[in-house]
């Protein structure tokens, strides 16, 4: 996932040091960041497990043939790397990042960092994914799923954020520190969250 990574770091650094807003990318910045949030539905443990117990089945049966190590990415997840229709869905989507630098907590992530409705041509879809302590970037299709969120104050988008993401953890929350020990340890793993994987 290397090239997937280094060409969606350009577009995190901008966003980050908001010398380039999301929502003004050129097109080389927004393909490179809807590959890299299209890649992060696949790369949970649970999600490379089940892919993992697929490809020794087709091996197994003769379907496929079992690549080398090392492989290339695009010798195992051809279709979800080059997805027409979900990076299509992606760039259409309305992209916004928000600092909540007022909020009583710093935001977690986890190792299956999106949090995001299930089937992303709904009206009310969107995806929010934690891309610092006090920065989220937010993909939204319609005005009203953002001016519901935007109401919010700082510290409910911040404990709503890390509610799912605490959830929906598989095995690992990663935290700037441990204030929110307690808050982790109440919520770990409690529910799994929708995938475009099913």
């Amino acid at each position: 996932m290397a090239p997937v990574d280094s060409r969606a770091s350009l577009a995190l650094t901008e966003m980050l040091d908001e010398s380039w807003p999301a929502e003004d990318f050129p097109v080389r910045f927004k393909v490179a960041w809807s590959q890299f949030i299209y890649s992060l539905t696949f790369r949970a443990p649970n999600v490379i497990a089940r892919l993992q117990t697929t490809m020794d089945e087709q091996v197994a049966a003769g379907a496929i043939r079992r690549p080398e190590v090392p492989f290339r990415p695009a010798e195992v997840f051809p279709s979800m790397l080059a997805s027409k229709t979900v990076m299509k869905v992606l760039l259409s989507m309305n992209w916004k990042t928000s600092r909540l630098d007022e909020a009583k907590h710093r935001l977690l992530t986890c190792d299956r960092s999106i949090i995001m409705t299930n089937g992303l041509e709904r009206p009310d879809a969107h995806i929010v994914l934690p891309i610092s302590p006090r920065t989220f970037f937010l993909a939204y299709r319609s005005d009203d799923v953002f001016d519901r969120i935007a109401w919010l104050s700082q510290d409910v988008l911040a404990t709503s954020i890390n509610d799912a993401m605490v959830r929906q953890a598989i095995d690992f929350v990663y935290a700037y520190d441990d204030s929110q020990s307690r808050f982790i340890q109440n919520r770990f793993g409690e529910r799994l969250r929708s995938s475009p994987l099913g």
